[in-house]
């Protein structure tokens, strides 16, 4: 179960990355296709987590775990969003900005606990 845990939190780090590059690649019918899609499946994903969380067949330390080794690569993903919304289009930088405090938040965290 935990390579699933672990899936799930790669997958909402691909959709930070598609949705981070959104400015380049959104002309594309293709690609607002895959973000879609990205975003049911991972729906989907989390209400079946949620559920196997409450009916304890997952355990809280591995969805932890799980966040803790993805955080750096969705960190630097909301970097990204916020380098091109400021270049490329400037309707979403305060969305990149606040997603930069949260998971900038969050990676920091996990440093000052792992030491």
């Amino acid at each position: 179960m935990k390579n699933k845990v672990s899936l799930a939190n790669a997958g909402y780090a691909l959709f930070l990355l598609f949705f981070a590059l959104e400015p380049l690649l959104g002309k594309w019918d293709a690609y607002w296709y895959a973000l879609c899609g990205l975003a049911v499946v991972l729906g989907v994903v989390l209400v079946a987590g949620i559920v196997c969380i409450f009916r304890r067949k997952v355990s809280t330390d591995d969805c932890m775990d799980a966040i803790k080794k993805h955080s750096p690569a969705c960190f630097v993903f909301c970097l990204l969003g916020a380098a091109l919304s400021y270049v490329y289009d400037e309707q979403m930088f305060y969305f990149w900005n606040f997603m930069v405090v949260l998971e900038g938040s969050n990676f920091v965290a996990r440093l000052f606990k792992k030491a």
